[in-house]
């Protein structure tokens, strides 16, 4: 039996009549695994671009650090496990039909 546990705030503001949104986010995960780091930690902060001011068709960006690396327990969200800090940069278009 595991017991994994996790938080996570995040918080967006959209800018005036603008079509921009900044958005931030902190999460923390504590995995229940036999190893000597089993805690994940990542802060992120980013922005939105709505083109018709819905969530219809958007473009998004964000940067992420992980102060603490990646723990093997996370390698399936595409990071490098490692005990070192690392940064990801990520960019996405949603369109929704």
């Amino acid at each position: 039996t595991y017991y994994n546990w996790g938080v996570l705030v995040q918080g967006g503001y959209l800018i005036g009549d603008s079509k921009w949104e900044v958005f931030g986010r902190y999460s923390y995960m504590d995995f229940d695994v036999d190893s000597e780091e089993d805690t994940y930690q990542e802060i992120t902060g980013g922005m939105n671009y709505y083109f018709f001011n819905s969530h219809n068709f958007k473009f998004t960006w964000d940067l992420n650090y992980m102060p603490d690396g990646v723990v093997g327990s996370v390698d399936n969200l595409g990071y490098v496990p490692d005990d070192e800090d690392q940064w990801s940069l990520r960019a996405q278009i949603q369109l929704q039909i």
